[in-house]
């Protein structure tokens, strides 16, 4: 009734039910993906990327470094993060159990520190070897991605643009069970960039070599993990907050 402008903005490739319910009215509509990804009207959609917490830049070995002694973590070495989110990934943290030990045996400079997510840690075996560090919650969430050198992730959108700031190398494992698919969506986006590992989760149903090979190889081959990195990077928006705040000051004007 009042007839005020406003924008929407969708992280996801798929459009919330918020903004599917209001976008007929929306003046405008900024996207995280790019705006092919979308069907409001192409002369009112811009593409703005995700927005990020100031926080999450891009880590150099000398902010690792910083962020490993923040954390009590080995400055030597390599550090595998393993994340299904705060309330955690039940299916994903069980196949990653599987294959934990292996991957501490074969690489005798690795440490992981494993997020179960809220309640979980009673439902996973105890960890008897201390470079496996299984967390239910990370405070300062930055710190610990900023440490690591690949992470294992979902495939929510901030997450994957937090990731991206940063220039992390990463295998992803969307959840297939989402509303509209949008894990799924976004993690084809960044496949088909060459931007990151993605690795089926249905697939753990059979075996999780698939995960424990992507993992493997981007611990072994830093160029790959450099590259995926840099690649991730390169197609993730680090300016969305100014981006957005341009299209608010542009119908705000008019």
């Amino acid at each position: 009734a009042q007839k005020i402008p406003f924008v929407t903005h969708d992280s996801d490739s798929v459009p919330g039910l918020a903004n599917r319910i209001v976008s007929r009215w929306a003046t405008l509509h900024a996207t995280g993906m790019p705006t092919e990804y979308y069907s409001y009207p192409k002369q009112k959609t811009y593409y703005v990327g995700v927005l990020v917490g100031g926080k999450y830049h891009y880590v150099d070995e000398n902010q690792q470094s910083v962020y490993r002694r923040e954390l009590q973590l080995p400055e030597d070495g390599k550090i595998l993060l393993v994340t299904g989110g705060s309330l955690g990934a039940l299916r994903l943290n069980k196949a990653f159990d599987s294959i934990a030990h292996a991957l501490l045996e074969k690489f005798p400079d690795l440490s992981i520190v494993h997020q179960v997510g809220k309640g979980n840690l009673t439902k996973l075996p105890k960890s008897d070897d201390p470079r496996l560090v299984k967390l239910e919650f990370m405070e300062g969430m930055y710190r610990y991605t900023g440490a690591a050198d690949v992470v294992v992730t979902r495939a929510g959108a901030n997450t994957l643009a937090e990731l991206g700031a940063q220039g992390k190398a990463c295998v992803v494992v969307p959840n297939h069970q989402l509303t509209g698919g949008h894990q799924l969506k976004n993690a084809d986006y960044l496949l088909q960039n060459n931007a990151v590992l993605v690795i089926d989760e249905k697939s753990f149903s059979k075996d999780t070599s698939q995960l424990q090979s992507a993992i493997e190889r981007l611990l072994q081959y830093p160029v790959i993990r450099f590259k995926l990195a840099q690649t991730l990077r390169s197609v993730t928006k680090i300016d969305a907050t100014k981006e957005l705040a341009v299209l608010l000051l542009k119908i705000g004007t008019v």
